[in-house]
This record gives structure tokens, C-alpha cells and sequence, in this order.
């Protein structure tokens, strides 16, 4: 999947795509072992083993256009820097997001997320933390916490202080 991944990210022809993965990650891979993944692009979905992860996860998309289509990119590392789940689906909806951490977290510690500010994350999660600890109650504090990327917060405060308020 991270041929397919790559090619997308970056528009890259066939060849440069199997180039670049030999030369960034020592894969030797052909063309069209490049074109075959791509084809499955969608479907593919990558997950660790059960049980590793440090409980606090980063989780992000990426927009890709996989042959003409949009497509998004969604992954989870934890905070040591180790890939814990990663799927390329057509849409970012909540009920997507809310899909893939579930299958992601499934068996693995889970005490916190940092995100950008996008609104959908926060429903996910909730439904996460519902399916994850079925005594959640709407309205009560949530078992996991959640926390945006300070560099997220920092651009949004600052466009915050930039933008001048008006008055009616």
C-alpha cells in the first residue's frame, strides 16, 4: 500500500514511484507491482500487531487523488513514532473516521489522540470511546483525552488575533 500511498501524495509516474521507494526505503519493487497496488487502493488497509502502542496516538489524513478520484490517506502513529494503522478510503466522514480508529485501537491501550481542529474528529471519537467503554454516557467526560496539534492551534489562534472582529 505505501507504493500506491506515495505515487498519489506525490503524482508520480509508474517508475519514479519504484525509484524512490528503493532509494527512500532500500524496496525494490517493479512498475507495475506499483500499478497492481494501486488498483487495490481503497480496499487495502495496514494494522500493527495487537497489543503494541504507547496509548497516546496521533491520528491525521492526507488528501490523494488515486487515478482521477479523491481519496484520503487516514493514520494513526503512536507517540513513539510506530505506525499503528493506516487505510486509504474515498471519504473523511465521521462515521469513516469514527470505523477505522475503532479497528485501529482495538486492543491497544488507549489514553489520549492529538488531531488538527478538523470538527469531525471530535464525534469519532465519541463513538470510539461508546464502543471502547460501553458504560460512556452522553454528556459525560470522556475516558480519553483529546488534544489538538499545537501547530494547528498555534496557525488558528494567530488567524484568530489577525482577523479583526466586527460588531453589529
Amino acid at each position: 500500500m505505501i507504493a500506491a500511498t506515495v505515487r498519489a501524495a506525490f503524482s508520480l509516474p509508474l517508475r519514479v514511484t519504484a525509484k524512490v521507494l528503493y532509494v527512500a526505503r532500500g524496496v525494490a519493487v517493479s512498475h507495475e507491482f506499483v500499478r497492481r497496488e494501486e488498483r487495490d487502493l481503497g480496499r487495502a488497509e495496514v494494522l500493527a500487531s495487537a497489543g503494541i502502542g504507547t496509548g497516546v496516538y496521533v491520528c491525521d489524513e492526507q488528501h490523494l487523488k488515486v487515478r482521477g478520484r479523491e481519496m484520503f490517506r487516514h493514520a494513526v502513529v503512536d507517540a513513539a513514532g510506530t505506525v499503528i494503522a493506516e487505510a486509504v478510503r474515498p471519504d473523511k466522514e465521521e462515521a469513516t473516521i469514527a470505523a477505522f480508529w475503532t479497528r485501529a485501537f482495538e486492543g491497544r491501550p488507549l489514553t489520549a489522540i492529538v488531531t488538527d481542529m478538523d470538527r469531525k474528529y471530535e464525534p469519532a471519537l465519541d463513538a470510539v470511546a461508546r464502543a471502547r467503554f460501553p458504560v460512556f454516557q452522553m454528556g459525560a467526560p470522556r475516558s480519553v483525552l483529546h488534544q489538538f496539534c499545537t501547530f494547528h492551534a498555534q496557525r488558528w489562534f494567530a488567524h484568530e488575533c489577525r482577523e479583526p472582529r466586527r460588531s453589529g
